[in-house]
């Protein structure tokens, strides 16, 4: 019984895991004031992650992306994300380009996102990658649906860590 009882108290794989996906969907979002002004707490739910990879990578990273002044943070995310044809966080538009299949596979994910109670009104559309890993943390159908973007989620990786960007080993 006392083993029982000690196992409850561990969070599961999947506690971990949602508490890893919105952790890296606050990282990957725009760096905007209210968004930063969570950095310390991001650090303490990092550190209960269980040790490995994973950990190791949000921890460094929030250690190099916490200790940059607001403005360079704020240059690096725009160099790093909206200059860069190869490195976009909408996950279709490495796939389809703006092709009219990319409007097909938007509207497909707005109706997903719809359907399980997400506001997209935001004016973000709905393949932006903080919002799917939000959508992922919350939703079990959002793991799978990230999966779907498997190929783009890998091309945005190996772009990101072609350009020696750190946000490579949060994707």
């Amino acid at each position: 019984m006392g083993s029982l009882l000690r196992r409850s108290r561990r969070a599961t794989d999947a506690e971990c895991s949602a508490r890893l996906l919105s952790i890296v969907s606050v990282l990957l979002d725009y760096p905007m004031p209210d968004t930063v002004a969570l950095y310390p707490s991001l650090a303490e739910q990092a550190q209960q992650l269980p040790p490995g990879p994973a950990r190791d990578a949000v921890m460094s990273f929030l250690s190099w992306w916490s200790d940059l002044a607001d403005e360079e943070r704020e240059q690096r995310f725009v160099a790093a994300f909206d200059f860069r044809r190869r490195t976009p966080l909408h996950l279709t538009y490495l796939t389809h380009g703006d092709t009219r299949n990319r409007g097909a596979a938007l509207l497909q994910l707005k109706h997903v996102l719809l359907r399980h109670g997400y506001d997209i009104s935001s004016g973000e559309l709905p393949d932006y990658l903080p919002l799917l890993l939000e959508f992922a943390a919350d939703e079990p159908r959002g793991i799978r649906l990230l999966g779907s973007h498997r190929r783009s989620l890998e091309l945005l990786r190996r772009s990101l860590a072609d350009y020696d960007e750190p946000f490579a080993d949060l994707v």
